[in-house]
C-alpha cells in the first residue's frame, strides 16, 4: 500500500505505460527530432494505397513488437492540417456557394421536368 489513501502500488504494465506516455509528450515539444517526411508519406499513402501503410505497420510490429510509433509527427501534422482547413474552409465555401446553389436549382428543375413528362 502507498500513501494515506491505501491505494495499491502501480503494476509493471501501468508503470511502463506512464513512462511511454511521458516520453511521447516530451517528444511532442521537440520538433527537430520528429520525422515529418515519414509522417507525410503515411498520410499520402493512407489515401492512395492503404495496403502499403498496413504492411509497414505489420513489419514494425513483427520486428520491434509495437504497433505505435514513438514519433508524434503524424499527430502534429494532422492537427496543423485540421487547423488550416478550419481557417480556409469558410473562405472557399462562401465563394463557391452561389455557383453551387445555381447548379442545384437547375438540376432540380430538370429533374422535376423529367418526372412531369
Amino acid at each position: 500500500m502507498r500513501g494515506s489513501l491505501g491505494l495499491p502500488a502501480p503494476t509493471g504494465a501501468r508503470r511502463t505505460s506512464n513512462v511511454k506516455r511521458y516520453k511521447y509528450w516530451r517528444r511532442l515539444l521537440n520538433f527537430r527530432q520528429m520525422d515529418f517526411e515519414f509522417a507525410l508519406w503515411q498520410m499520402l499513402y493512407l489515401v492512395i494505397s492503404p495496403n502499403k501503410v498496413y504492411r509497414n505497420a505489420h513489419f514494425q510490429k513483427t520486428h520491434k513488437n509495437q504497433y505505435a510509433r514513438d514519433d508524434p509527427a503524424f499527430v502534429v501534422l494532422l492537427a496543423a492540417f485540421l487547423c488550416l482547413s478550419s481557417i480556409l474552409a469558410p473562405s472557399f465555401s462562401a465563394s463557391a456557394l452561389p455557383a453551387l446553389s445555381a447548379s442545384s436549382c437547375g438540376s432540380s428543375w430538370w429533374t422535376a421536368s423529367l418526372w412531369a413528362a
